[in-house]
């Protein structure tokens, strides 16, 4: 068997194929960053949340009873934002995991279609 019979003709490659390969080898990757950076975000911000909330905890039981209901306040308002972060961060990497999955598919389907279509020799 001739090596050039396992390599297909890359004129007769599609190309829509061809440059939808190229937009998947530029674009997924800046998807990834772009979702990492968004979980790092939410996510240190909701270390800081329970950094607050760690700290507010320790001042309420020391507060006087008057500045209890101000504790309170301040305690809920953390203890929600520190819920958004979570559900941000979650939000991210979950769209990430589906865009990274879809590439892949596509990709998958992309290698059938060119396995499919090699030209057969005809010797």
């Amino acid at each position: 068997m001739d090596s050039s019979d396992s390599i297909p003709d890359t004129s007769d490659i599609d190309a829509d194929v061809a440059s939808e390969f190229v937009e998947f080898t530029d674009d997924i990757p800046i998807e990834i960053y772009r979702c990492l950076r968004y979980v790092r975000k939410y996510e240190d911000k909701y270390q800081k949340e329970n950094s607050n909330l760690n700290h507010l905890a320790t001042e309420v039981s020391q507060c006087s009873l008057p500045d209890l209901p101000a504790f309170k306040k301040q305690f809920a308002k953390s203890l929600l934002h520190s819920d958004e972060y979570m559900q941000q961060t979650n939000a991210e990497a979950q769209k990430l995991y589906a865009n990274v999955h879809a590439a892949y598919e596509r990709l998958n389907d992309k290698i059938r279609y060119l396995e499919n279509e090699r030209p057969t020799s005809s010797s």
